[in-house]
């Protein structure tokens, strides 16, 4: 039986989101320049104080010291659903190639309340086919945090 691992968000799609209010702490981050680190010190068996005191930071609880906290796909699309009313959706297609046979496309939907009741407006829709699921969601995790007006 095949591993199943989450997908994690890249370093770029991790800043864009720290941008726009993103603050939920997992676990899981990258430091500035996308060295990616996890708070269990799992990287080549140091520990987190360690890493910190490599990388030249205080080990203080309350201060991010330039952490970006680096969600999976999911945690990520959770908090733009749940907090930004905003939808990746992410749609099959066996148009994408004669020799895959398969692909996808993104779209990011927004509700809006109508004259005639709730309606999904479409605020964005890929123009290009993936081959990969993961490589659908992350342009449409994009395009949805692109959305959010920062106050």
């Amino acid at each position: 039986m095949e591993d199943i691992k989450e997908q994690y968000i890249t370093f770029e799609t991790a800043k864009l989101a720290k941008e726009k209010g993103f603050e939920q702490k997992i676990g899981l981050f990258y430091k500035s320049g996308g060295a990616y680190y996890n708070s269990d010190g799992e990287l080549n068996g140091n520990c987190i104080k360690q890493i910190k005191s490599r990388l030249g930071i205080g080990i203080e609880e309350n201060n991010d010291n330039g952490l970006i906290s680096a969600p999976t796909q999911s945690i990520l699309q959770k908090w733009l659903r749940d907090n930004h009313y905003l939808y990746v959706s992410i749609i099959e297609t066996s148009t994408y190639a004669l020799v895959t046979g398969i692909g996808f496309y993104v779209e990011v939907l927004k509700p809006e309340e109508t004259e005639h009741g709730r309606v999904l407006t479409t605020l964005f829709a890929s123009t290009m086919f993936f081959g990969k699921y993961e490589e659908a969601i992350e342009v449409g995790l994009i395009e949805a945090l692109k959305q959010i007006q920062i106050k």
